[in-house]
């Protein structure tokens, strides 16, 4: 048992001496012990044979990193409270951020629900984005489906592809900005032009 784990833990260090401590794909998550500053990268194109990669985004911080590595992590969603998130919190409040405050705050039995206070309000603001965004919703569920008729119009493709290069930015803002307020379907679909000739 000890001899698998030292070779999985020397299969895992590659050509570089980079130690890959997770792959999604070829994306992979890199520890780079040669590295003091940051070394931490997210390494996208990863090729393990060569050590090497097409492009990168390295870190100081671990959990940092693995959130912008998961794909099933909503890295903009991720909310971190540090120390200073404290002290900022006792300094509104008039309280002097001294480390015992900032401790005592940190207390499991102070912070109580914190964490699923933060979870449910989380999920209600997703509930909420949903019903926001049902336009460009689909209905029913299957790959085959087309998109929402709002996500159509939004995602049109002759909105970018004008002859002369340029995109009716303005215009199809415009148009999203009335289709937002319920403008009626003829609106949303017209043609958008750009110099007077259609796109």
């Amino acid at each position: 048992m000890v001899d698998d784990d030292r070779q999985a833990a020397l299969n895992a260090i590659d050509l570089k001496g980079n130690i890959v401590l997770k792959e999604f794909g070829d994306t992979a998550l890199l520890f780079r012990p040669q590295n003091n500053y940051e070394p931490f990268v997210v390494a996208y194109g990863y090729d393990k044979a060569a050590g090497e990669w097409s492009h990168g985004s390295y870190h100081t911080d671990l959990g940092h990193a693995f959130e912008e590595a998961n794909p099933e992590i909503i890295e903009d969603a991720c909310v971190r409270w540090q120390r200073g998130d404290i002290a900022t919190a006792l300094g509104n409040e008039e309280y002097p951020a001294t480390d015992a405050n900032v401790s005592w705050i940190l207390n499991r039995s102070t912070m109580g629900d914190f964490h699923e206070e933060m979870t449910a309000k989380g999920n209600e603001r997703l509930g909420e984005i949903v019903h926001e965004q049902e336009r460009y919703l689909d209905k029913a569920s299957g790959k085959n489906l087309a998109a929402s008729e709002g996500r159509d119009a939004y995602l049109r493709p002759g909105v970018l592809e004008a002859d002369n290069g340029q995109i009716g930015l303005s215009d199809m803002v415009d148009e999203l900005r009335e289709s937002a307020r319920g403008s009626s379907r003829d609106a949303v679909s017209r043609d958008i032009s750009h110099g007077g000739e259609a796109i």
